[in-house]
């Protein structure tokens, strides 16, 4: 099914059965909707890991859930499955430092960039793709589907000054969105948050779904105590480049 948002398109083709990682952010809060609305007889098993580090994301995620189920009551979710997880884990963070080189990505071009700006942001690719893999095992039919969207135009990144925070992988708009032997499914890795952003407007979201959401990587003291955005991280940043607020 086309979807036309932020002057950008896509072409959602859900599996019959979706395992969709749900993080409490506005990507994959976008997807959750846009599934409940137009597919109805695709089955949804909602996925979260709980980050120790960043506690109110997983709220928000069963906010954006509950949300969901209230609004669409004849929608086919499954109950919620959880995992937990500790990015801060020495045996982990030493895990990925030696997984830095086998992790870098090709881009379209050729170019080999790190999967992630740092240290943290790759163990957390990796303990989370090692639950989702064991969450794959336990829902041999299901495939992932998660809500990873494309940087904004380099030049705008640039302008607004965080192009140096934002994980290169994503500056592409030419990715092929099926990977891992078609267990894992990006829908949204061509589309930038301007997209996300006009699907919140025109679908008059902003005052419900919106408010349940966080994308922010602070610290508690950098959000004052996870209430707020810290205003310096990518997230941030492309949060209010997108939504202009």
């Amino acid at each position: 099914m086309i979807f036309e948002y932020g002057n950008q398109t896509l072409d959602l083709k859900p599996p019959k059965h979706v395992l969709l990682s749900v993080s409490g952010g506005l990507d994959s809060a976008c997807l959750l909707y846009l599934l409940c609305t137009h597919f109805p007889d695709v089955r949804i098993t909602p996925v979260t890991g709980q980050d120790v580090t960043a506690p109110m994301d997983f709220e928000c995620a069963i906010d954006v859930i509950s949300f969901c189920r209230e609004l669409f009551p004849n929608a086919n979710i499954d109950e919620h499955e959880t995992y937990t997880f500790d990015i801060m884990d020495p045996e982990w963070r030493k895990y990925a430092a030696s997984k830095r080189e086998e992790e870098m990505v090709t881009m379209p071009d050729g170019t080999r960039v790190d999967r992630c700006t740092g240290l943290s942001g790759l163990v957390k690719v990796l303990m989370k793709r090692d639950a989702e893999m064991k969450m794959v095992e336990k829902y041999p039919e299901g495939t992932f589907l998660t809500g990873m969207t494309a940087n904004p135009p380099i030049g705008e990144m640039k302008k607004y000054g965080f192009y140096d925070v934002a994980e290169r992988r994503r500056d592409s708009k030419d990715l092929d969105p099926w990977f891992n032997y078609g267990k894992v499914y990006q829908p949204l890795v061509n589309v930038d948050k301007k997209f996300v952003s006009g699907f919140y407007f025109e679908n008059k979201l902003m005052d419900t779904l919106y408010t349940y959401t966080s994308s922010c990587v602070g610290n508690s003291d950098e959000t004052d105590g996870y209430t707020e955005g810290c205003g310096v991280c990518f997230w941030c940043h492309e949060k209010k480049w997108a939504f202009e607020r």
